[in-house]
């Protein structure tokens, strides 16, 4: 997303917290999980052909988040917490 550079920081934290909650729920509700990041994937896709974006790094961003989302999952799995 082509944005003013006081946004690009807010535009980060989005994208990580998107992918970290489709990171969280992946063994929660696995069709959602691929829902979301099938949704941002074509979002971004869309906006490259368009506006001719950084789609690299905004993948990069969420693919963070769903990487620290799905490890957070994982250790309070360990931990004996119930998610669900």
């Amino acid at each position: 997303m082509i944005v003013a550079k006081p946004f690009r920081k807010l535009s980060s934290l989005v994208h990580f917290l998107h992918g970290f909650l489709a990171g969280f729920i992946t063994w929660i509700n696995l069709p959602l999980s691929l829902f979301l990041y099938l949704q941002f994937f074509l979002y971004e896709w869309v906006e490259e052909r368009k506006l001719q974006d950084e789609m690299y790094s905004e993948l990069k961003e969420w693919s963070f988040g769903f990487v620290a989302g799905f490890i957070i999952y994982l250790v309070l799995m360990l931990n004996g917490i119930r998610i669900c």
